[in-house]
């Protein structure tokens, strides 16, 4: 990653440190698979009442 190009903090449960390259800083794009599969999923328990 380049200093200044969106970047979104990753957390992988089997990973919690990162030491296996999982958790940690990706790059937007890199990340984008994994949003578009659980924005969905937290759209839906938005609108059933949980969380924000």
């Amino acid at each position: 990653m380049r200093k200044g190009q969106p970047a979104t903090k990753m957390h992988f449960d089997k990973d919690p440190d990162g030491e296996l390259g999982l958790s940690g800083l990706w790059h937007g794009e890199c990340a984008r698979p994994y949003w578009d599969t659980v924005t969905p999923v937290l759209e839906r328990l938005k609108k059933w009442g949980a969380g924000g």
